[in-house]
């Protein structure tokens, strides 16, 4: 029986097989009476949509509490260079990267659908490290920007406008890291990141502003020369729909990072 979604190859090939061997028929009558005994014997068919009643609790106050407690937790401060965080509340702030106002890259694959889904309007409870900025110093407070995508690609004319707001803010934060993904289209041969992130942290950098790299990801990746042209890097991991919010309480201080690596 075939799992995969999106396939139906095994249904195509099923019936060419009967087509030349008629002979199966009864045989493959007989394996599906079976099947579905068996799934009458459980109760399976006496209510199809099982769980409906919780349908409604979905989102309820005590569970995102519970999913931004979560959050906050498990993120990472991998490097914080002359105690350059926590921001101050009036910084001067410009915030960019492809992960900067994309939930799904907060949550991952096996998010609502096998490969995830890229950006915010599946997710109505979800919070953006944007949002998440907004919630704790109010968007006058800073700058947003980006033309980057997961892949590293980005045009001339976004990265030099990039390059033009970062010079003109005291600190910029660049979320950066992977697109939602999971297992076999998820497979890499290279555990570096694209190398277009890793030049557009260089030349953020290279205007003067203090670059503080965000990091969303759903496993191990090499920074390249990231870490050394970053005053500070978080690893958010996977921290799912609330992810911005305590990613912004982190960077300003509401809430100190207390996640660890596995191994150090």
């Amino acid at each position: 029986m075939s799992v995969v979604p999106s396939d139906t190859d095994f249904i195509k090939y099923g019936l060419n097989m009967l087509a030349e061997n008629p002979g199966q028929e009864a045989r493959l009558r007989e394996s599906a009476k079976r099947v579905i005994k068996m799934k009458l014997m459980l109760g399976l068919y006496d209510n199809p949509v099982p769980g409906q009643q919780y349908v409604s609790m979905v989102g309820n106050d005590k569970d995102k509490e519970t999913a931004l407690e979560m959050a906050r937790e498990s993120i990472v401060l991998l490097k914080n260079e002359d105690g350059v965080l926590p921001l101050p509340k009036d910084a001067s702030v410009f915030l960019t990267g492809h992960s900067a106002d994309n939930v799904g890259y907060q949550c991952g694959g096996w998010t609502l659908i096998w490969q995830g889904h890229s950006g915010n309007a599946m997710f109505p409870h979800g919070v953006s490290v944007r949002k998440g900025l907004e919630n704790v110093v109010g968007n006058d407070s800073f700058t947003y920007y980006n033309g980057l995508f997961a892949n590293g690609s980005i045009s001339d004319a976004n990265l030099a406008k990039a390059v033009e707001l970062a010079g003109q803010h005291e600190y910029t934060i660049a979320a950066i890291g992977e697109s939602q993904y999971t297992e076999k289209p998820g497979d890499i041969d290279d555990p570096a990141l694209p190398e277009g992130q890793v030049k557009f942290i260089e030349a953020l950098a290279a205007t003067g502003t203090k670059v503080i790299v965000v990091l969303f990801e759903g496993r191990p990746r090499l920074l390249g020369s990231i870490p050394d042209h970053a005053f500070a890097i978080i690893d958010g991991m996977l921290p799912c729909e609330l992810g911005g919010q305590a990613m912004a309480e982190i960077l300003y201080g509401d809430v100190n990072p207390s996640g660890k690596l596995p191994i150090t």
